[in-house]
């Protein structure tokens, strides 16, 4: 039996596609990236020492400047996971990656599937 993705270039793409997509890693780029994700509601990963060893897709709800910044996050992952802490210090944030969807809360997008599922 032959691989499913053998001689499929259309998937490997896409695959290299997800591997250019660039973390941010310097305290410049990682408060730009917090911003963006707070103005315009979008997705955003962030690695955090505080949020354990893995990237989790949120969104940011605020950012308290000051002496010792905080970032405000939504209590909820993408996928609806609850995240360990939601004030994380600026400082402990070690990467973030930028995404150009909304957040949406998951559990509101998952009772308006229910309600009106498609018809096909």
């Amino acid at each position: 039996m032959e691989p499913v993705f053998e001689n499929d270039k259309s998937s490997s793409v896409a695959v290299s596609r997800y591997l250019d997509q660039e973390n941010f890693t310097s305290e410049k780029e990682i408060f730009e990236a917090l911003i963006d994700s707070k103005s315009q509601g979008t997705v955003i990963g962030i690695t955090s020492s505080l949020l354990g060893r893995t990237m989790y897709l949120t969104g940011v709800v605020d950012l308290v400047l000051g002496d010792h910044s905080i970032v405000v996050l939504h209590a909820y992952d993408t996928n609806g996971y609850i995240l360990p802490e939601t004030k994380i210090p600026l400082d402990s944030i070690k990467a973030v990656r930028s995404f150009a969807s909304k957040f949406e809360n998951p559990y509101v997008s998952k009772l308006n599937e229910e309600q009106n599922p498609l018809l096909f």
